[in-house]
């Protein structure tokens, strides 16, 4: 017969035992590296969160405990990610799942808190024992689609985990891994000329005709991108939206890839004409690998472009690109030309994201 032996990362493991724990599944082929599963462990067989980091053909092995469920149907890790999870293991004081934890995002679900059990309606009692009815109907009487790990805990009945393991074998319970909950969406202000004003006569000073001027190059930028780019502060934006020479926006903040799935690659992403003086910074520039470079110039000078064109030359190679901005507030203005020129293909990640959209973009 023949057995798989799955060598499983563990979570809540210490530093001195945390090792690839070897587990079998007899006669199934539908594990794959980087999926989470759920086994027991110890003497008491606990459930335990792993992650499938290695797998095996070994006719031989023996006493190896069979995993109790697979969580994902889809792995969530690939080869590069597993090789960067054991590499930072070996290097660093951590054990596996701290590295898991820093691959995975957190809206993954990372914890047995996560795990929910589900009755199957179709399922036939009559052949389960007087004690697993008993137990069955102590779940029903809960009247809960989905019942928690620690819920059937309080429960206090005996055996409950060798019983709870039979059954989700058997196909009575469906154990499930549930990811965080999706919050609302969220808001921002964004300041463009207001369509009263379109002539420099009614701005009186040198910052007032810089924020105009950014503007009107850069219309829906937040307050952020205005003092970054300009260097003037509030107060002289607050004054040219009193006089009704600048107007405030409210839409709503970029959430996730998802978001671009409406953009299509069109006429965004055609050709893009150079300079002869951006012509030479990208020669420059493309011609080198490995090598640091960089683009100086005032703003409005046509760096995008350049980058823009730096970054089509990567993608057609097969590569990918990572497009850094200096400030979290910065990114919404670079957001609809990126979507608009790569479409689906282009996600934002930074600090301020929630789990369910670290989980989303991931």
């Amino acid at each position: 017969m023949k057995k798989i032996v799955l060598k499983i990362a563990l979570e809540n493991i210490s530093y001195s035992a945390d090792v690839l724990y070897s587990y079998t599944a007899i006669d199934r082929d539908d594990f794959e590296v980087g999926q989470r599963v759920i086994v027991p462990f110890g003497r008491s067989n606990s459930k335990r969160l792993g992650i499938i980091l290695d797998i095996e053909e070994n006719s031989e092995c023996e006493d190896l405990k069979e995993i109790f469920t697979i969580i994902d149907k889809k792995p969530l890790l690939n080869g590069e990610m597993i090789e960067l999870i054991k590499w930072i293991k070996n290097r660093y004081f951590c054990t596996y799942f701290d590295v898991v934890r820093l691959v995975i995002p957190s809206g993954c679900g990372g914890s047995l808190d996560n795990i929910k059990y589900k009755i199957n309606c179709n399922f036939d009692v009559k052949s389960l024992t007087d004690t697993e009815n008993n137990f069955l109907q102590l779940i029903k009487d809960l009247s809960v689609d989905s019942v928690s790990l620690k819920k059937i805990t309080s429960l206090k009945f005996p055996n409950y985990n060798r019983i709870l393991s039979s059954f989700i074998k058997n196909g009575v319970l469906e154990e499930v891994l549930e990811t965080n909950k999706i919050v609302g969406q969220k808001s921002v202000n964004v300041l463009s000329v207001s369509g009263d004003c379109q002539n420099r006569e009614a701005l009186k000073t040198a910052s007032q005709k810089k924020v105009y001027e950014y503007l009107i190059k850069n219309p829906n930028s937040n307050l952020k991108e205005i003092n970054y780019y300009t260097g003037v502060g509030a107060s002289t934006v607050n004054g040219l939206l009193r006089k009704g020479i600048l107007q405030s926006t409210k839409i709503l903040e970029y959430r996730s890839p998802k978001d671009f799935t409406d953009y299509e690659i069109g006429d965004v992403q055609k050709e893009i004409i150079l300079s002869d003086e951006q012509k030479r910074a990208y020669d420059s520039i493309s011609s080198t690998s490995n090598v640091v470079s960089l683009l100086y110039g005032i703003t409005g000078s046509g760096k995008t472009s350049v980058l823009l064109k730096l970054i089509d030359k990567t993608l057609s190679t097969g590569k990918t690109a990572i497009f850094m901005v200096p400030e979290i507030a910065l990114t919404s203005q670079f957001v609809n030309l990126f979507k608009l020129r790569y479409g689906g293909s282009t996600a934002v990640i930074h600090s301020a994201l929630t789990d369910w959209q670290r989980y989303d973009i991931w």
